[in-house]
């Protein structure tokens, strides 16, 4: 359900980080101001175990009817957890916010007026920082390397390759910033139903689908800050890496994306797969290597890269 009286749903999924929750609220409720008649705020608790429903009581005693939540029944994973977040928001937009992610006061602000400018657009892309987990220092200071807003309403596909050329995808892949077109969102999902194995990637096709089929907007203003080292899937990120995201990257062929494009996010995903002769090094130092494990995780990903390169160019 589309609620014509919300332009934007605040969606944050969130699971055993209460604490974190209670400031990120805090956050929200600051940076909506007095917009609450267009504005609405959704937790979607994934059955946490830790303080988490004491905060959402307290909220919910604070805020009354302004702010929704869910609790699920069991934990069905992040990505599950954001995807039933899109389907009980009722807003045009839908930004989903990482319960640990810092974001703006102002991040709510510009990110309506950019919606005034383009309400059709598919997704908004919001820049941000890439800041170290371990000592705050600021790794990548922009990520989207433009001086002013970039709104592209309409035949999306050569633009979004442009930007795959000169941008990791990783920062699609950052949930916090994309501003997603609910009803596209939701149709795209129901006409490409995400695949278990390469669910974790699964956001970063839903944003390019949504780029490339109903236009883009990207904010230049750095609104969130994406924390390195930190991740809530740190334990799958070589998986993450070297399989779920070069998997969807083939996807993106059938969006139209420029194959070169494709081919540049691909190549920088496997940047720090060890090279050919790199193994060959490590053959002649240790005579066993070709027996270890990590030669057959290392050959398993290596053949993968070549095969999806070749489906690529196909």
């Amino acid at each position: 359900m589309i609620n014509s009286s919300k332009i934007l749903s605040i969606v944050i999924p969130t699971y055993n980080r209460g604490n974190l929750l209670d400031k990120q609220l805090s956050w929200a409720i600051e940076s909506i101001g007095d917009r609450w008649d267009s504005i609405e705020l959704l937790v979607c608790d994934n059955a946490s175990d830790d303080n988490t429903l004491e905060v959402c009581a307290k909220w919910i005693e604070y805020l009354s009817d302004n702010i929704r939540v869910f609790r699920n029944d069991s934990n069905v994973g992040l990505v599950k957890n954001c995807l039933l977040g899109l389907e009980r928001a009722t807003g045009k937009f839908a930004w989903l916010v990482g319960d640990d992610d810092n974001v703006t006061v102002e991040a709510v602000d510009v990110i309506c007026n950019a919606i005034k400018i383009n309400q059709d657009a598919g997704v908004f892309l919001l820049n941000h920082r890439y800041v170290s987990g371990i000592d705050n220092s600021i790794i990548i200071p922009k990520f989207y390397q433009v001086l002013e807003d970039v709104n592209i309403p309409k035949q999306a596909v050569s633009s979004f390759s442009k930007l795959l050329f000169n941008h990791d995808i990783r920062g699609i892949l950052f949930i916090t910033a994309n501003v997603l077109n609910r009803e596209y969102a939701l149709q795209f999902i129901e006409n490409n139903p995400p695949q278990d194995e390469l669910l974790i990637a699964y956001p970063m096709l839903l944003s390019a689908g949504l780029a490339t089929n109903h236009g883009f907007y990207l904010i230049a203003q750095c609104l969130v800050d994406c924390t390195a080292y930190l991740s809530s899937w740190r334990d799958q990120e070589k998986y993450v890496q070297f399989e779920a995201i070069p998997k969807t990257l083939l996807l993106f062929k059938q969006l139209g994306v420029d194959k070169q494009a494709i081919m540049v996010s691909m190549k920088k995903q496997y940047e720090n797969l060890n090279s050919i002769k790199d193994a060959f090094y490590l053959m002649r130092k240790n005579p066993f290597y070709l027996t270890s494990s990590e030669f057959k995780v290392w050959a398993k990903r290596k053949l993968l890269q070549r095969n999806l390169e070749k489906k690529v160019l196909a």
